[in-house]
């Protein structure tokens, strides 16, 4: 008897032969684990090569051939080969749980997984690894997926039963400032804005307990009233822009050039706390989506630093130099619709680079800390923080003073010539 594990998916053709073979070998069923795989390639999926090979690890192994050690067996001969692996399970450990498919899998030698793997041709390993690879990331968007639509607003539509405070302000402030925006324009259309007047007058009165976005709102329906009647426009709503002087070539190519990413911290230096907060102010003037201002900002110091840092893998080797780490994150109930899906990162992204200038202008050192993160390290770090489910990281940020003596990275620019192009 061949057991079939039904967590294995079994039949499949040549051309995802190495995922379902990697999803065979990695679903790790108590009772048996079976791969059903085919190749034309005979090369590629060598039964004898994996048969003679693989020692087996069953106590109630099916042995086809007299004197067999194995119970992989070619069953049909040709160019197409199926083996089955049954009876598996001494290969699992005790009191092991099945996992996703998408989950990682060890490909050492020192698991029962990375045994079979080994003994398998290189091109077949390669191919399995790039299919654990697209399977993890089809998990990963899938669960970011499941987030965004869950937490974002509808796109131009107040349902308010349906929204939350922060979905009800993020498409009040989209709206305000189309008004903003409109009358900004060399010429205005007049009249404008009917739709946008009549959602703004819908959120007004949920808006009571944020009175700072309900000012905004009232302003600007005021303003595009205004307008429509009779064609004034209202200074605080768009006002004329103010002079300001170039700070000049020079200048610029020295502030620019002279920032850089630092590794090597004066622990012992104490960042002050009024510049960090001058540095998150300038921070705010930061483009983004219809103004909306997704973004959220922690500053860990002292014990605090050590435990945020340890969410992030790259300050391995000066983590414990580092006298402030900032954490960036943007709240999806702020965005809308399917087109903005990716638009937190985008403004987080801003953000996060706006505050690395205001520190270097105040004199701070600094260096980025991506956060790559699958979701389930993801949710760890929210759960530390103490965000929302609704927050997504967006980036850290090592901030303090460079050691006497410190180093930097050569990180050679690209030339210019490589990231321009013109076109009339």
């Amino acid at each position: 008897t061949i057991h079939r594990s039904t967590a294995c998916l079994g039949r499949t053709n040549q051309s995802s032969t190495a995922g379902y073979l990697f999803r065979a070998i990695h679903c790790g069923a108590r009772e048996c684990a079976s791969i059903i795989a085919r190749s034309g390639d005979a090369e590629l999926l060598s039964s004898h090569l994996f048969a003679r090979r693989l020692e087996c690890q069953s106590q109630s192994c099916v042995t086809v051939a007299p004197g067999s050690r194995c119970c992989a067996t070619p069953l049909r001969r040709g160019n197409v080969h199926e083996l089955y692996l049954v009876g598996w399970h001494r290969g699992v450990a005790a009191g092991s749980r099945a996992r996703h498919a998408t989950d990682g899998i060890d490909m050492s030698e020192t698991t029962i997984v990375g045994r079979i793997a080994s003994l398998l041709p290189q091109r077949l390993q390669d191919a399995m690894y790039v299919a654990r690879m697209r399977m993890r990331i089809r998990s990963e968007f899938a669960a970011d997926r499941r987030r965004y639509a869950r937490y974002a607003a509808p796109n131009d539509w107040v349902v308010l039963s349906a929204m939350d405070p922060r979905q009800i302000e993020g498409q009040a402030t989209k709206d305000y400032h189309r008004v903003e925006k409109g009358l900004t324009l060399p010429n205005p259309a007049r009249p404008f804005g009917r739709a946008v007047h009549s959602r703004l007058n819908q959120v007004l009165p949920a808006l009571a307990s944020q009175p700072l976005v309900s000012s905004h709102v009232s302003t600007a329906v005021a303003a595009l009233s205004q307008w429509n009647a009779g064609g004034e426009v209202a200074e605080d709503i768009a006002p004329l822009r103010r002079e300001s002087a170039a700070l000049g070539a020079d200048v610029l190519q020295e502030f620019f050039e002279s920032r850089r990413s630092v590794r090597d911290f004066d622990g012992a230096r104490d960042v002050p706390e009024d510049i960090l907060l001058k540095a998150a102010e300038l921070a705010g003037h930061s483009p983004s989506v219809c103004n909306r201002q997704g973004w959220s900002l922690i500053f860990a110091t002292g014990e605090a630093t050590r435990r945020m840092l340890g969410h992030q893998n790259g300050n391995r080797g000066f983590g414990e130099t580092v006298p402030v780490v900032a954490l960036i994150s943007m709240d999806t109930r702020l965005f809308a619709g399917s087109e903005e899906r990716n638009q937190a990162w985008i403004d987080g992204g801003l953000f996060a680079m706006t505050l690395v200038w205001a520190l270097h202008g105040l004199g701070l050192d600094s260096c980025m800390l991506n956060l790559s993160l699958t979701n389930e390290q993801a949710d760890q770090l929210r759960s530390h923080a103490e965000l929302g489910e609704y927050d997504l990281p967006i980036a850290m940020v090592a901030i303090g003073y460079g050691a006497e003596g410190h180093r930097v990275a050569r990180s050679p620019r690209r030339p210019v010539e490589q990231i321009v192009e013109f076109r009339h």
